[in-house]
């Protein structure tokens, strides 16, 4: 976009993202104008479970690129520094509302979630670096109707499973925005471990999506610190969600090598060796390793009576889009 402001100085920090969705392949890809619809996305595979034991099953209106990517990494930055934890049975009518709105089914019903209230699209715009007039906000919207139409299946080895929306956001006339997630999400405020830290700093100031999709899943593989061998064709996967041929696999293995170029020149300590190779080459990537180490410590209030918010006078308009 063209509408990035000169110094956006809310456009730092980092957004907790639950590890297992951050390695999501597929999910987020670099799109180029049409966008798929109306498909189903499973993973690791369709009767395959992760090292947690999850299988997931993403049902989704329309695909998402890393302009999605970043509306929901900053959404997820806002919920750690103000959320607060909506618990299964909100006493309160109002939070009662907004628990309907996830459309939680099965164990889904039994699990807390976050939710953020009293943020807006100016908000969410000077948090991505960009101003708040012109296209961005149009651009927004649609972002929120996309996350808000995916429902997420999660199915866990034990044999639990339950659905429940990716994303609500609801709109009040005055512009305030109410953002509630999947429980899944909600892991990175409620857990000790199964979350990662994607630094928001590092990412804008990337300028390609390849190179945002690769930084977001680097970001979740490694820790601080850590270094780790990677081929071209295994990244591929990550980025793209699948392995192209001929040619356009030689396109993508150049892409690739570019944002790791891109990366690097961050100036924050990525190392990336190996890139001078041809063909489907094997990388070493580093992580850098902060001199001070900022822990996953939101400590979030649970919402109660007390906390009860008058949804139905000022919140009233669900932002909604055509389920598949």
């Amino acid at each position: 976009m063209s509408d990035l402001l000169s110094a956006p100085a809310e456009a730092e920090g980092f957004a907790s993202v639950e590890r297992s969705f951050a390695k999501v392949d597929g999910l987020v890809v670099p799109v180029r104008g049409h966008r798929a619809g109306g498909f189903e996305l499973y993973y690791p595979g369709r009767e395959e479970f992760n090292t947690d034991g999850m299988n997931f099953t993403f049902r989704i209106f329309q695909q998402l690129g890393a302009w999605d990517e970043s509306v929901l990494l900053v959404l997820l930055k806002l919920l750690g520094q103000r959320g607060k934890i909506l618990l299964p049975d909100p006493v309160g009518p109002n939070l009662r509302h907004v628990r309907q709105q996830l459309n939680a089914g099965g164990e889904a019903l039994a699990q807390a979630t976050v939710l953020l209230s009293g943020t807006s699209y100016s908000e969410i715009l000077r948090n991505m670096g960009l101003s708040t007039a012109g296209r961005g906000r149009r651009l927004l919207r649609e972002s929120l109707q996309r996350l808000s139409a995916i429902t997420l299946w999660i199915k866990h080895r034990s044999g639990a499973e339950g659905s429940s929306n990716l994303l609500v956001a609801q709109a009040a006339p005055n512009g305030d925005l109410l953002i509630s997630i999947h429980y899944l999400l909600a892991r990175a405020f409620l857990s000790e471990s199964h979350w990662a830290r994607i630094d928001l700093g590092e990412r804008w100031h990337l300028s390609s999506d390849i190179a945002k999709i690769l930084h977001r899943w680097l970001s979740a593989w490694l820790d601080e610190g850590e270094t780790k061998p990677a081929r071209l064709s295994t990244l591929e996967r990550h980025v793209w969600g699948n392995a192209a041929t001929g040619l356009d696999r030689a396109r993508r293995f150049s892409d690739l090598k570019a944002a790791f170029r891109e990366i690097e020149s961050i100036g924050t300590g990525w190392i990336v060796a190996g890139t001078d190779q041809r063909g489907d080459c094997t990388c070493r990537i580093t992580r850098p390793l902060r001199s001070t180490s900022v822990a996953n410590e939101a400590v979030l209030p649970a919402l109660d009576v007390q906390g009860e918010m008058p949804i139905e006078a000022s919140l009233s308009a669900t932002i909604n889009v055509e389920r598949v």
